[in-house]
């Protein structure tokens, strides 16, 4: 057991010469500078509260329990009568105690008790954080195998987890992995968790764009970061449908060579967490989502979420961010539009020249304006009558800093925005 842990040992009964359980007094001690008690109970598929009454009383070290039964009980069929659960304490570790049976009265006979073991121990192990494997010495394997449990590969068991949160924070995350890879290069020479400390603040912003897919093709799905700041660990989860798409791989950027990243496929969810000893947050390309299209895609959309994000320690984030994927018209379908659409921008990020391309399905006047985060116009670049058909038109940003902005497109009663991101 480890401190925090709830701990039980049941008292248990085997009359001689088939005699009845009817009643019983018992007296236990234990030591209350290691464990507490938490509760006295009856033990699973003992008798029923009608027919059995258990209280007790605890004076220092000392539990008194008082067991009656109003209908005997044959101890051949209940051996295990009275369930004690102990809370851990934070007080020791890699130490033994006792719980030890010191009087016992049955049916007020003392010969009627067959003797069982009258005691319990419960051992502490000695507990060295950041030794996840337990193999007493703190390696980056220890940093790995925190990552391979947060996105499902293996389980810790409470020892292990208990080791792992080496920040001190409630629950084991990607940034515990950081915190062991900085201990293994001298960055830090003791853990937080020992110390009081508490995880540095990150952040970013991640986005995604649409794009048109075919049945069969492969498509990469870039996630851009801007403003990001002391990114010592991530934890993701991006959603998608695989019924139309086959997931390939994650290709991270260079910006996280110096991270150790793992990633799991579970049904329709890719779960990903990583960590590293230097900070990143850089602003560019963070990772590239590469998926396959279904051969017998015949849909007109599908969508890829990044569902969840985590950044260090911080508070997890849902609804990041999508990237609608739509099914491209074939050639002979592709002569004339039939619907109004704005495509996302090519390239994205830029810097400082890209192109973006709309439809019309009908003559219209057309507008198309370019927005900063904060909704002040920065630019119109079109506002003209356009015919039915495909067009196009680039976008100079020399003159504009970097930064995410919006480009929206008004034709008639159409409308529409987008974003891009500016990288200069």
């Amino acid at each position: 057991s480890i401190p925090g842990d709830t701990v039980y040992t049941d008292l248990s009964f085997g009359l001689a010469n088939g005699n009845m359980l009817s009643s019983a007094d018992v007296k236990i001690v234990y030591d209350t500078t290691v464990i507490d008690l938490f509760s006295v109970e009856r033990s699973p598929g003992f008798s029923d509260d009608a027919t059995a009454s258990i209280v007790h009383n605890v004076v220092g070290d000392t539990i008194a329990i008082s067991l009656a039964m109003s209908t005997p009980h044959d101890p051949a069929a209940y051996w295990d009568a009275i369930r004690l659960y102990f809370y851990v304490t934070d007080a020791y570790e890699d130490t033994s105690t006792w719980i030890d049976c010191m009087e016992i009265l049955v049916n007020e006979d003392t010969q009627l008790w067959t003797s069982f073991a009258n005691d319990t121990r419960i051992d502490i192990p000695e507990l060295l954080f950041g030794d996840v494997s337990q193999n007493n010495d703190i390696t980056s394997y220890d940093a790995s195998l925190i990552l391979q449990s947060l996105v499902g590969y293996i389980n810790l068991d409470n020892v292990q987890e208990y080791v792992a949160n080496v920040s001190g924070n409630e629950g084991v995350t990607a940034y515990d992995a950081s915190l062991i890879q900085q201990y293994m290069v001298n960055l830090i020479d003791i853990f937080p968790a020992d110390t009081g400390s508490y995880s540095p603040q990150g952040s970013g912003d991640l986005m995604m764009n649409d794009d048109e897919i075919q049945a069969g093709q492969q498509i990469d799905i870039p996630l851009y970061l801007s403003d990001g700041d002391n990114i010592m660990s991530f934890e993701g989860l991006v959603t998608f449908n695989q019924e139309h798409l086959i997931f390939d791989e994650i290709v991270w950027s260079a910006l996280l060579n110096n991270f150790t990243i793992e990633v799991n496929l579970e049904n329709n969810e890719i779960i990903f967490a990583g960590a590293g000893a230097i900070p990143d947050g850089q602003e560019g390309v963070f990772a590239t989502l590469r998926f396959t299209v279904n051969d017998d895609f015949d849909e007109d959309q599908t969508t890829v979420s990044l569902f969840e994000l985590r950044w260090n320690e911080e508070a997890v984030m849902e609804n990041i961010a999508s990237s609608i994927l739509t099914k491209t018209l074939s050639i002979e379908e592709n002569i004339i539009p039939t619907t109004f659409r704005l495509s996302q921008n090519y390239p994205n990020p830029f810097n400082p020249v890209t192109t973006i391309s709309y439809q019309l399905p009908k003559y219209a006047f057309v507008n198309l304006y370019i927005y900063n985060v904060t909704g002040q116009l920065v630019e119109t670049i079109v506002s003209e009558y356009k015919n039915i058909g495909y067009h196009s038109i680039i976008w100079n940003a020399e003159n504009v800093g970097s930064g995410l902005y919006f480009y929206r497109i008004e034709a008639g009663e159409y409308s529409e925005t987008k974003k891009c991101l500016i990288l200069k």
